[in-house]
């Protein structure tokens, strides 16, 4: 049964912690309350619930997932939980009969990846997974380019978002770590313009065993210190690295460069809040650098205060979901896309483990 479209579509919010807290000031905004709603949040911890119950003056508050999922003003569930938490609640919330968000990394195994991608496709309801990377007109303008053959032939493409360690202790457990909290941007730019990857070979290790945490230290169950190089097929090869340490300010977090035979492309000035470039320099054979600029707020959802927010590339995401429920279309951030991502960084840890290139096998 459609919906009614004439009323904005409502959100149950799930996590109230750092993340959700940066996401609800986006639904405060006149442009995104003619379009959405955050009707319900939920989280285990009563006191966050009911402090962003009463900040953003949202309807209802809940600590059991069950009851959120019970409320027939939900029809959206965003997922902002800890990447151990998305399969199971992603799950439930699809036998609810809800529509569903999740944030990156979509699964903590590919296993829990494949049988989310069944059960999506299973129930006819709306899902995507972050990060919508392919929204950001950096990355769509590179897709262009690549497509249209401006560059020539690609021989390789260098990415980094690595340095940002985390002292939670989802952080720190099997299925966290930095290759699934902000690689993960990453592997999604990379599929995103180049399409699937055909091949991974990494080293992996753990260089600082154990790690603050609230009150002590914890002992890490993933490694901190990931470097990936990707096989596209053709001769172009990407890399993308996932480390808890300094990095120096050369290797600009969200740094995007691709080395092609007509030309080069790489990222210049970044939107720190997004993590996205802003503008692109391309550099011709024979001719002196351009820097063209992409502002976020080419994206209509983000022209205005979204821009300056936190966090405006996850509103981007839920605003997009937004859209397709209305409209009754696919998510452009699929699950599948999702699903590839997820597969590439288990089998760059089981290269780092046997030594070995591994084959990939799904496609989006």
């Amino acid at each position: 049964m459609r919906r009614n479209n004439s009323r904005p579509v409502g959100i149950g919010l799930v996590g109230c912690g750092d993340l959700g807290n940066m996401v609800l000031p986006h639904f405060e905004q006149a442009d995104a309350r003619t379009r959405a709603r955050i009707v319900a949040v939920c989280d285990n911890e009563a006191e966050k619930v009911e402090t962003a119950r009463q900040r953003y003056n949202v309807p209802a508050r809940y600590t059991d997932y069950g009851d959120l999922l019970a409320d027939e003003n939900v029809e959206l569930v965003l997922l902002l939980l800890p990447m151990q938490l998305h399969a199971p609640f992603a799950l439930r919330a699809l036998e609810a009969g809800k529509h569903i968000y999740v944030q990156k990394a979509m699964t903590a195994t590919l296993a829990e990846a494949d049988e989310l991608v069944a059960a999506v496709r299973a129930s006819g309801l709306k899902a995507g997974a972050a990060p919508g990377q392919m929204f950001a007109p950096f990355f769509r303008e590179t897709a262009r380019l690549v497509r249209e053959g401006a560059l020539g032939h690609v021989f390789w493409t260098f990415t980094n978002n690595a340095g940002r360690g985390s002292e939670y202790p989802w952080y720190l457990r099997e299925g966290g770590g930095p290759l699934n909290t902000v690689t993960v941007y990453s592997l999604a730019a990379l599929t995103g313009v180049f399409g699937p990857a055909r091949y991974v070979t990494a080293l992996s290790a753990t260089v600082v065993p154990e790690a603050p945490v609230p009150g002590g230290t914890m002992r890490r169950e993933c490694d901190d210190n990931t470097l990936i190089l990707l096989d596209f097929g053709d001769g172009h090869f990407a890399f993308a690295n996932g480390c808890d340490a300094v990095v120096p300010d050369s290797l600009q977090w969200g740094q995007f460069a691709v080395a092609g035979e007509k030309a080069s492309l790489e990222s210049g000035a970044i939107h720190m809040p997004s993590g996205w470039p802003v503008e692109f320099i391309l550099k011709e054979r024979g001719r002196s650098p351009r820097r063209i600029p992409v502002p976020i707020s080419d994206l209509p959802c983000l022209d205005g205060a979204h821009a300056e927010l936190l966090e405006p590339h996850v509103y981007a995401d839920i605003m997009h979901m937004v859209d397709c429920i209305v409209d009754d279309t696919e998510p452009a951030i699929s699950v599948e896309h999702g699903r590839h991502v997820v597969e590439i960084i288990e089998n760059a840890y089981e290269s780092a483990r046997a030594g070995t290139r591994r084959e990939l096998r799904t496609r989006f």
